[in-house]
């Protein structure tokens, strides 16, 4: 319901209703809406840190892995969640609302910073990605390729499209910071 309606248009009416219990019940659970959304989002994140996992296995090069990394935050997160992340970052300060669940988010989210960082480093180091851009420069380019105020209209909307969009961007990506190929 978070996901399609956006953070402030649900209320915790509307989510014990959806769920069949009664309002009260959450609230033995989650003392607030934030901390409901936090845990969600949180439990989401395990998740996919365990999918970036998976996914970056399946490869051996690490432009492979990298490559395949964008392809399933693009699809995964991105046109699964898209609206609930949205809504969320655009209009929730969990700072103030929730400073230890943003925590937890926080370190969740150093995790998967730290997958990509390892992703570039090593594609450095066996000459895959130019040395001569930095890391930080790399990264910031990676996570700069889901601005979601940007993409949510091109992502969620066509499959198509979206699909087109997440084939682009990659190209233009590695284009970037690929080494040339000397054939």
């Amino acid at each position: 319901m978070l996901e399609q309606k956006g953070y402030h248009e649900t209320s915790m009416d509307e989510i014990a209703a959806r769920v069949g219990i009664a309002k009260g019940t959450i609230y033995i659970h989650f003392p607030s809406k934030d901390a409901l959304v936090i845990a969600l989002l949180e439990r989401n994140m395990q998740k996919f840190l365990a999918g970036i996992d998976a996914v970056i296995e399946q490869h051996s090069t690490s432009r492979a892995r990298l490559e395949a990394l964008l392809r399933y935050i693009m699809t995964d997160l991105l046109q699964k969640q898209m609206h609930l992340f949205s809504s969320i970052s655009h209009s929730l300060d969990l700072k103030y609302q929730e400073p230890e669940g943003e925590a937890r988010l926080g370190g969740l989210w150093q995790r998967i910073t730290e997958r990509v960082v390892a992703l570039i480093e090593e594609g450095q180091a066996t000459g895959e990605f130019k040395r001569a851009l930095s890391t930080q420069a790399m990264l910031y380019a990676f996570f700069s390729l889901f601005a979601t105020r940007h993409l949510k209209k091109h992502i969620v909307n066509d499959e198509h499209t979206s699909q087109r969009l997440v084939d682009q961007l990659i190209e233009i990506y590695f284009t970037g910071i690929a080494v040339e190929s000397r054939s």
